[in-house]
C-alpha cells in the first residue's frame, strides 16, 4: 500500500519546517493542481510520515491519501498505529504470541492488540442480556461490536488481520457467564490468573471464559 501527504501554501509559521521535512524525502514532488502549487510526498512507511502529518493535519489544503484514495486525517493516524503495531510484531521473537498477548504478556480475549476487549464494561448489557449475576451472551451482538471495532480502528489494514478467524472465536464463548461486581461497581471482562504457556490460540476463549468470575 502506498501512502501520500499533499499540502499547499500556508500562512502557518511552521510552513517552512513542513516544506523542509517534505523535501527531505525521496518521494517528494512539486505538482500543479488547477494553477496552484502543491507539495506531495509519497511514503512506503507510514511511521516516517507522522512528523509531517502532525504539522499539516489542520491545514485546509492538506490531503491524506492511501492507495490513491483520499482519507481523513484521523483514519490516516489510525492506519499509522496499525502499521506501527505490525512493524513491532516483525521484531518479536515469537510472532504467534504477539497478537494474542498484550505488552505485559497477558493473554488477550481476541487475537489482536488493537481490538483487545479486556476491561470493557459489561454492566450495560452490550454483550447480551443480564439477569441477576449472569450474562446471557449474544454472540451476534459481540460479533457486531468486534466488526465495528475493526472498522473504527482501521485494523483491517493490518496484513495479518484475519477477520473471519476472529469472528469464529466469538462463537466459542459460552452462552452463559457468571458476573461478579469489581471495583467501582463495574462489571467487566478480565483475563487474570492463567498460564500463558498452557493456552493455545484456538482454545483461548474457552479457557478464559469458561467458569471464570468476571471482574475479579
Amino acid at each position: 500500500m502506498k501512502y501520500a501527504i499533499e499540502f499547499g501554501k500556508s500562512a502557518s509559521p511552521v510552513f517552512a519546517e513542513a516544506l523542509r521535512i517534505a523535501q527531505s524525502f525521496p518521494g517528494y514532488q512539486l505538482v500543479n493542481e488547477s494553477g496552484r502549487e502543491k507539495h506531495r510526498v509519497v511514503f512506503d512507511n507510514l511511521s516516517e510520515s507522522m512528523r509531517l502529518a502532525q504539522i499539516v493535519r489542520g491545514w485546509k489544503t492538506t490531503k491524506f491519501i492511501a492507495d490513491n484514495k483520499e482519507i481523513d486525517s484521523l483514519d490516516y493516524h489510525k492506519m499509522a498505529r496499525i502499521h506501527d503495531c505490525y512493524t513491532s510484531k516483525q521484531g518479536y521473537i515469537n510472532k504467534d504470541l504477539f497478537c494474542t498477548t498484550d505488552m505485559y504478556g497477558r493473554k488477550l480475549l481476541l487475537p489482536c492488540r488493537i481490538i483487545d476487549m479486556r476491561g470493557y464494561d459489561v454492566g450495560s448489557g452490550k454483550y447480551g442480556a443480564i439477569y441477576g449475576e449472569e450474562l446471557i451472551v449474544s454472540h451476534k451482538r459481540i460479533k457486531f461490536i468486534v466488526e465495528q471495532s475493526i472498522r473504527q480502528n482501521m485494523a483491517h489494514c493490518c496484513p495479518d488481520m484475519q477477520v473471519e478467524k476472529i469472528l469464529s472465536l466469538v462463537d466459542r464463548i459460552p452462552g452463559t457467564i457468571r458476573i461478579n461486581t469489581g471495583m467501582m461497581g463495574i462489571r467487566y471482562l478480565e483475563s487474570l490468573g492463567f498460564d500463558i504457556d498452557k493456552l493455545s490460540e484456538e482454545g483461548m476463549l474457552d479457557n478464559l471464559l469458561r467458569d471464570i468470575n468476571l471482574g475479579e
